[in-house]
């Protein structure tokens, strides 16, 4: 079943404009309002598509016009792109130069942001995992920090792991993730930046988190 097609009456429409104008003259600062409604309309007109620059046009409301339709003809233009295939041989070189496999033979200290949005923290486990599983655990310390950034570390913070790193190799002392942050603490008398260290944060690994 259809139905008629609704129709405003004219009393209707008045109605919406009288509702509209009691609307605007309740608006608080209308003239202010109108102003940056002005700047807004022209930096979308002149400026707004500057950023994106797909279409020909200075104006972000052209692109209300705009539909993509393809090329004249897509499957020359599919047929025409260059396809590349993972190269074997350059697969196992990038592991065999990158990925850990063998026991530590010296000394590592390893700082990691917990909210790291490039290398997931996670990582930090696999790689105490791997330090365990070839008796090297004793080898690696792992501090964590509490940035939202990748490698976004302060000064005092870096400076901490470092001199931590440097008192391990050369007076043998053992550092842990608790010393490393009160190492940060001392230090920031005479450097800038936050102790953003939590000694009792550990990654669970990717497993335990469902991430790949």
């Amino acid at each position: 079943m259809q139905n008629p097609a609704i129709e405003n009456t004219p009393v209707q429409r008045l109605s919406l404009i009288a509702e509209l104008q009691n609307f605007l003259k309740a608006l608080p600062n209308f003239g202010l309002f109108l102003a940056l409604l002005g700047i807004w309309v022209a930096l979308f007109q002149f400026v707004g598509n500057s950023v994106f620059g797909y279409i020909d046009s200075p104006s972000l409301f052209r692109w209300l016009f705009v539909v993509y339709r393809g090329s004249d003809d897509d499957e020359a233009l599919n047929r025409g792109i260059i396809r590349f295939e993972a190269d074997a041989a350059g697969i196992a070189a990038l592991k065999a130069d990158a990925e850990p496999k063998a026991a530590l033979a010296i000394p590592v200290m390893a700082i990691h942001s917990i909210n790291d949005p490039q290398v997931s923290v996670n990582a930090e486990a696999f790689y105490r995992d791997l330090a365990k599983a070839t008796g090297s655990a004793n080898k690696l310390v792992q501090a964590y920090t509490d940035e939202n950034e990748h490698t976004a570390q302060s000064d005092a913070e870096i400076a901490a792991a470092l001199d931590s790193l440097m008192q391990w190799i050369e007076s043998r002392t053992h550092p842990s993730p608790q010393s490393v942050a009160a190492t940060c603490e001392n230090l920031r008398v005479n450097l800038t930046g936050p102790c953003r260290y939590r000694p009792d944060f550990e990654p669970k690994g990717y497993a335990a988190t469902g991430a790949q």
